[in-house]
């Protein structure tokens, strides 16, 4: 397949022509459009790809939907500004329960280093706490577990 700019364009041109409406995701929350498309996109990585596919919607009169993720490769403040001025919608690229458990591990490492270190031993086991559903830290005893090497 041909994933050139040139054919992004034809085809929001083709769509628009058989009869498509272009929607951004809040208005497609009503359900009574029909023949409708949801130009949907989640910047992950390339904020700049992002902004030039947001510039050929506009230049077409067409409106889209960009999500944010709140990293470095994705999260640029003058380009999402821009992305909004062109009249697109723009949210945030909901991830907060991937990056607790990315941060969640980092401290288990961090951790069992320190006590490699700190007092010559080797982890042998990990406990984990969570939320009791009382406000209250609580060891999770399926995360307390026995390793063999």
């Amino acid at each position: 397949m041909d994933f050139t700019l040139k054919t992004y364009k034809l085809l929001l041109h083709a769509l628009r022509n058989q009869g498509f409406s272009f929607l951004i995701f809040e208005e497609s929350l009503s359900g009574q459009q029909t023949r409708s498309i949801v130009l949907r996109h989640d910047v992950d990585l390339l904020p700049l790809n992002s902004l030039e596919f947001a510039r050929i919607q506009a230049e077409a009169g067409i409106s889209g939907s960009y999500y944010f993720r709140l990293v470095p490769e994705s999260y640029n403040e003058n380009i999402i500004k821009e992305i909004a001025s062109l009249g697109h919608e723009v949210g945030y690229h909901y991830e907060d329960v991937s990056l607790a458990a990315e941060r969640q591990k980092t401290k288990v490492e961090r951790q069992k280093f320190r006590i490699s270190n700190l007092f010559g031993l080797q982890d042998r086991t990990t406990a984990g706490l969570q939320d009791n559903g009382r406000g209250v830290p609580g060891l999770r005893e399926e995360e307390t577990k026995r390793r063999s090497d």
